[in-house]
């Protein structure tokens, strides 16, 4: 059967009627992490998974904001009943309440304790390290943009009755963000005295103008809170293959309140993915696969490093994963495009390719004008390896993995992230090619012109980077540079296909002879820093970056780390793409910034140098 026929047999039986109203019911919980929304959404999962009679448990996990996992706390559990937020100062008026607006409490934010809070609002900007030095904000709510962790821990500690966040320059001024602070049990104490509201940046502008023009503007604030311990847990359901190997599909089940692209969209994918190829394999329209499929459900991060840290096997037997991320998206309303963001470089896997063959299969089904051609029905793109996502954790893990997922999104992370947001098309359209990509690496026998596949997007793949280098100023050392990485990563990938099916082996000798003839470099020196450019790096501890981990154990160089990030937002998945790579095995300094470089392109080699010397001193590599 070809990859067209397979295509056919998933359209006919995936149900987009399905699919939308598992995201209605979904988005109907308020799932943050720790709370019994998501208790309440992981049951209604499990349920229905379960009653399309898959194999189907949980792992459990406690939100006890002591737990780690590689490098991650879990936050203490937190669950809300009610809110609201009013100016009383220079007139009165309701901003928002809880019941309309469920991000309009930043998440694990303490209660009032049964009191109304009254104070004044100040407006300090950006945050900055000691900005509560400068600024009295005793007994106030501190007005400020982003950074919500950051300001409600100083501003706690300078006595502050709350803090209001807000998002700057918000593609959609009347959205209140979705903010989270994840405290732990020692945190909740420390600052049980100190809240945490989001407002939109319309309103924010509002309270700024008023203040700048002199007039005192005061608010009140009332937040029915509590944090308690809490059980969480991922969901995992199998339909078996012929051995004991799956292909994996993930998605997160948390986030506020509709957050309906954000993940009910995937959540609610994978859960009529699961009924569809169970009721085609009981049907026999497809025979069953070698590998099995697995699905599973997770609080974001916290749920995965759960799994890798307490039943490792379950990833372990994944070869290769599809993580199914914000899939949903009404294009037309989000402004969004479908996006396979493929596993880094160092993970090399024919997968990547793979995926882009079956989205253009899948996608391309409108004629042109003539006819002579099809045109995509949406707009999709495949990028290199970016961080974000359940996907980083299998990556952690050495397994290739991809994300499926739609970017930019006006509405993500705010309260109208709703589910008229959601395309109903879309989610069959990302489901069938995920189906599709998992059962064609399912296959005991592989396609037809899989070989040949493969190698022509790995080509097509490898020019179209080339024509992105021409232009640079550092064109000649980067295109080396690149093509001595990605010959690795064709030759590699081209591998991954005999280890997947070992017939395949005279072909792709034949294809590799091809890509080396093709793909020419020589040796350039890169300029590094001399003080590292031999030296050897390793992984210290097997931990993911975390962010909030640095804030709390070195603030300053965190700081410092932060602001390398902001002049280079790639540089986060620099980070994590270098923390898989020493995951596999040591690298000198000098390799590593060529391999960085070959995947996200010229970067200020100083900035890298400094990144690696702030994760020696966070503890997490090691220098020698």
């Amino acid at each position: 059967m070809d990859l067209k026929s397979i295509v056919e047999v998933f359209e006919r039986e995936f149900s987009s009627k399905n699919a939308l109203e598992h995201v209605y019911e979904i988005s109907r919980y308020h799932r943050i992490q720790g709370s019994q929304g998501l208790i309440d959404a992981g049951n209604y999962i499990f349920k229905q998974v379960k009653g399309y009679g898959l194999s189907v448990r949980k792992v459990t996990f406690r939100f006890d904001g002591v737990s780690e996992f590689f490098g991650f706390t879990t936050p203490l559990g937190w669950d809300i009943r009610d809110a609201w937020l009013k100016i009383v100062k220079p007139h009165e008026k309701l901003i928002s309440t809880f019941k309309e607006v469920p991000t309009m409490v930043v998440a694990h934010s303490p209660g009032t304790r049964g009191e109304v809070l009254e104070g004044e609002v100040v407006y300090v900007g950006s945050w900055k390290p000691g900005i509560f030095r400068k600024v009295n904000v005793e007994g106030k709510f501190v007005l400020v943009s982003e950074r919500p962790y950051n300001v409600f821990v100083e501003a706690a500690k300078a006595g502050a009755k709350g803090v209001i966040v807000f998002r700057r320059n918000s593609p959609e001024p009347n959205a209140v963000p979705y903010f989270g602070l994840f405290l732990t049990r020692k945190e909740v104490r420390k600052y049980s005295k100190t809240i945490a509201l989001s407002v939109s940046e319309r309103v924010a502008n509002e309270m700024i103008s008023a203040i700048e023009r002199g007039r005192k503007v005061v608010v009140q604030a009332f937040v029915d809170a509590e944090h308690r311990v809490k059980q969480g847990f991922s969901i995992v359901a199998d339909v078996e293959g012929e051995r004991k190997e799956y292909v994996g599909f993930i998605a997160h089940y948390c986030h506020p309140s509709p957050g309906a692209n954000d993940n009910a969209s995937g959540s609610a994918t994978l859960i009529e993915m699961a009924r569809t190829i169970k009721v085609i394999y009981e049907r026999g329209e497809l025979n069953r696969g070698e590998l099995g499929f697995r699905f599973i459900w997770v609080p974001e991060y916290t749920g995965t490093l759960a799994i890798l840290a307490k039943e490792p096997r379950v990833i372990g037997e994944i070869g290769f994963l599809i993580n199914l991320d914000m899939v949903g998206e009404s294009q037309e309303k989000t402004g969004s495009v479908f996006n396979i963001i493929k596993s880094p470089l160092v993970l090399p896997y024919f997968g990547n390719e793979l995926a882009e063959y079956v989205a253009d299969t899948v996608f391309r089904k409108e004629q042109t004008f003539s006819g002579s051609t099809r045109t995509p029905k949406i707009r999709y793109a495949s990028t290199e390896y970016s961080v974000g996502s359940d996907h980083d954790v299998f990556c952690f893990a050495t397994k290739p993995s991809i994300m499926l997922n739609q970017w930019p999104d006006k509405y993500y992370h705010t309260h109208m992230d709703t589910p008229d947001k959601v395309d109903p098309e879309m989610l069959k359209m990302s489901g069938v090619m995920a189906l599709t990509l998992g059962y064609t690496l399912s296959l005991k026998d592989p396609p037809r012109s899989i070989v040949e596949i493969v190698y022509s997007y790995l080509m097509r793949n490898y020019y179209e980077k080339l024509a992105t280098i021409i232009s640079h100023a550092e064109a000649d050392v980067l295109k080396n540079i690149f093509s001595k990485h990605y010959l690795n990563y064709a030759l590699s990938g081209l591998e991954s296909l005999c280890k997947r099916w070992s017939n395949l082996y005279e072909r792709v000798r034949k294809v590799e002879k091809d890509v080396s003839k093709k793909i020419k470099y020589r040796d350039v020196k890169v300029k590094v820093s001399k003080k590292l450019r031999d030296k050897t790096l390793k992984l210290k501890v097997k931990q993911m970056f975390s962010m909030r981990k640095a804030l709390t154990k070195q603030p300053k160089l965190a700081m410092k780390l932060a602001k390398l990030i902001e002049k280079n937002r790639a540089l986060f998945s620099i980070i994590y793409s270098t923390i898989v790579a020493l995951n596999i095995k040591p690298w000198t300094y000098h390799e590593l910034y060529e391999l960085m470089v070959s995947e996200y392109g010229w970067f200020e080699e100083k900035d890298y140098a400094r990144t690696i010397q702030a994760l020696a001193k966070l503890g997490l590599i090691e220098i020698s």
